[in-house]
């Protein structure tokens, strides 16, 4: 279908960001960015597109460009609550603790009984050094979901 091109604009849209899903899966990064930039290029209102980008450039360790991209995906939507973690996330990576901290608060106030926000804010706090709240967390995404700590993956 993408090779084709006959498709309309939003269907190809689709197409790109699900190949790169497939690549970012296959852990073939760049060839992901491609297909998120020709998926925003031919739909840049799916909010979708630019937190998948966003999640490789923070697996490149290229910080500032994926917050850019949970910004835009965050405008687009803002209720997307995947954006706001994984803003949090790379706000942690840059050891901007209080920006994370925001972010992981959003994510709670959407749903509270998320473990694996309770558990990523936990693992946060510990990172700020404030063990008292990051055990507290650790320990409620546990009571909710015991494998939580399995299932936890800060690369992601």
């Amino acid at each position: 279908m993408i090779d084709e091109g006959q498709q309309a604009p939003a269907i190809l849209a689709t197409a790109h960001n699900n190949r790169g899903v497939a690549y970012k899966v296959k852990g073939d990064y760049d060839l992901a960015l491609k297909d998120y930039d020709q998926a925003i290029q031919l739909n840049p209102n799916s909010a979708s597109h630019y937190n998948n980008r966003g999640i490789i450039y923070r697996l490149k360790h290229d910080y500032d460009r994926a917050i850019a991209d949970y910004d835009e995906a965050i405008w687009l939507k803002g209720d997307y609550v995947a954006a706001f973690y994984n803003r949090a996330l790379a706000y942690v990576d840059k050891r901007d603790y209080d920006r994370g901290l925001s972010d992981f608060e959003v994510v709670l106030k959407f749903n509270p009984k998320s473990a694996l926000a309770l558990y990523a804010r936990g693992w946060m706090l510990l990172k700020k050094g404030d063990t008292e709240a990051g055990n507290a967390d650790i320990a409620a995404a546990k009571a909710i979901n015991p494998d939580i700590a399995e299932q936890f993956d800060p690369s992601n």
